[in-house]
């Protein structure tokens, strides 16, 4: 099973992992604005290595180019789901 983003936490909510904010912005930090106001994000374009062939990725090249824009992660694993 694999997730990205909201779907990552989803997954991880439904093993009763803690979802959150990644943080609050530092004082001064720049804010990319369009959401969640005052929280640290991570938006715009990130490359993703494909490690191994797979058809998921299929015509995708080895380097595609994915949009990310987030602010929450999930906080803590439990030890038994770590595998």
């Amino acid at each position: 099973m694999i997730g990205f983003c909201g779907g990552h936490q989803l997954i991880g909510l439904l093993y009763d992992a803690p979802c959150d904010a990644i943080r609050k912005l530092e004082p001064g930090e720049a804010d990319p604005g369009g959401f969640a106001p005052g929280w640290f994000k991570e938006v715009g374009f990130m490359p993703v290595r494909v490690g191994k062939p797979d058809p998921i990725f299929k015509n995708l090249g080895t380097d595609p180019v994915f949009f990310e824009s987030h602010y929450w992660e999930i906080k803590e694993v439990q030890r038994d789901l770590i595998f």
